[in-house]
């Protein structure tokens, strides 16, 4: 999409889908501003949260979709993913 120059185009839509740590900022003129969900791989997550000034304080509005096996996402302690995640909010 770069040089593209279609992020006014992009931003009139009422839903805008991200994947992963797709970049926004630097690069609005070509993908737009705006992010109502991003999905993001189990895989991603850690780069996410090496900035997560960025992806998860830069609007309030964006749902986020973390997926991934079971055994990452259980919720019973043993889901590194999710472990990983609940540290950010709780801190």
């Amino acid at each position: 999409m770069a040089g593209q120059k279609v992020g006014a185009e992009i931003d009139k839509s009422s839903c805008i889908w991200r994947m992963n740590n797709a970049p926004t900022k630097g690069y609005e003129e070509d993908v737009g501003k705006r992010t109502t969900v991003r999905v993001v791989s189990h895989t991603s997550v850690p780069l996410l949260l090496k900035n997560p000034e960025y992806f998860f304080k830069e609007t309030n509005n964006t749902v986020y979709v973390i997926w991934g096996p079971f055994r990452n996402m259980r919720k019973d302690g043993n889901g590194i993913v999710y472990n990983m995640l609940k540290k950010t909010v709780d801190s």
